[in-house]
């Protein structure tokens, strides 16, 4: 049972605050979601076959990953400091706050070694590939989990930034929306700048047969 209890109603200002929150979260989950979706049909076509793909759809994640990590901390962070506005709001259910923190290691740690196979020194790589192929189960386990449980809430809360009837609602539309634009922008740069070096890994670690 959480040591604080729920505070009195937030002003509608500390309210819209939460809200904005909990949209630029919904608003990136989504777009995640999608690549998500993208890099799982490569993985099933076997990842080698598509690699330059691959390797782009997996670094355009990053950036929306880091805006994710952030604002889902920021609320974790808020709620037990005891920020008014988000001890309203309440936390979410036990096993999503399991569930949240596993995920998030999950997903740095298939990231972040897809990462050190494209760019990393030879000496590391079979490390990175068990890490990379055998993360990727647990970790699709979790996000269809997560999915799961978030995905109508992710729908209402990013319809009321992207729907015009409900876009200004809230102030920051714009802003929160050109974050996870830029996001897109700037993994989509990512990728593309470091798709050379697919090339060059084919090379030094060809298909065995």
């Amino acid at each position: 049972m959480d040591s604080i209890e729920a505070g009195p109603r937030p002003t509608d200002e500390a309210a819209a605050r939460v809200e904005a929150n909990a949209r630029l979260t919904a608003t990136t989950g989504l777009v995640l979601l999608v690549l998500f979706v993208i890099e799982i049909v490569t993985v099933a076509l076997q990842p080698r076959s598509v690699l330059t793909l691959h390797t782009v759809v997996g670094l355009m994640l990053v950036p929306p990953v880091v805006v994710k990590l952030g604002s889902t901390v920021w609320r974790m962070i808020s709620y037990y400091r005891g920020v008014p506005e988000y001890r309203h709001k309440g936390p979410p259910p036990w096993w999503l706050r399991v569930l949240g923190p596993v995920l998030s290691v999950l997903t740095i740690l298939v990231l972040a070694s897809g990462v050190v196979l494209i760019l990393g020194p030879h000496p590391v790589y079979g490390a990175a590939l068990f890490i990379h192929k055998k993360i990727f189960y647990l970790w699709l386990a979790a996000v269809a989990l997560h999915v799961a449980a978030h995905i109508l809430n992710a729908v209402r809360w990013a319809y009321r930034d992207i729907g015009r009837r409900l876009r200004m609602s809230t102030p920051g539309t714009r802003r929160r929306l050109a974050i996870v634009f830029g996001c897109v922008v700037l993994g989509t740069a990512l990728g593309l700048a470091l798709a050379g070096h697919v090339p060059t890994y084919l090379h030094h670690y060809p298909l065995k047969r």
